[in-house]
């Protein structure tokens, strides 16, 4: 009798010890994988597309990447289709596939884009002037803000005793 119940006793001997070994929370039916080992560090700074998959990719500013000098970023309107047609080419092919945009859409986009080089330029001006303006002592103005009545008020008093004398 001792020799039929020791395969069952060795069976829950060695599940026992199975259970003990194995780490809290660890699931026996999964092969461990390591998740990290693989992935990168998160980019400090955003690495441009090279092909605009939507109208967000055409305004993104990557500081990594500049469009070579015999790729053109083209817009054409197509009157068939009543769209405008945005992509990079070379020469008279696309690089990639062109982005389609509606009359509207196309208004808003140019819009932003004249609007942003506007700015841009202008800043670039006043850098660049920042340096070269002299100070003048007579160009100083103060905001007294509500004391500035009392002030003006108290230089005509005394221009009237300055008249007056």
């Amino acid at each position: 009798m001792r020799r039929k119940r020791f395969p069952y006793i060795f069976v829950i001997l060695l599940s026992v010890t199975a259970i003990a070994v194995t780490p809290a929370g660890r699931n026996l039916s999964v092969v461990d994988k390591p998740e990290d080992a693989d992935t990168l560090p998160k980019a400090l700074w955003k690495i441009q597309k090279t092909a605009p998959v939507v109208v967000a990719d055409l305004d993104s500013s990557a500081l990594d990447l500049h469009f070579p000098e015999n790729i053109k970023q083209q817009v054409e309107y197509n009157d068939s289709l009543n769209v405008y047609i945005i992509g990079s080419k070379i020469g008279d092919s696309y690089l990639n596939t062109p982005i389609l945009m509606t009359p509207e859409e196309y208004l808003r986009w140019s819009e932003r884009k004249e609007r942003e080089r506007f700015f841009r330029q202008k800043d670039a001006e006043n850098v660049a002037n920042k340096g070269k303006e002299k100070f003048n002592f007579a160009d100083m103005h103060f905001d007294l803000g509500p004391a500035e009545r009392f002030s003006a008020l108290a230089v005509c008093v005394s221009r009237r005793k300055v008249r007056q004398s």
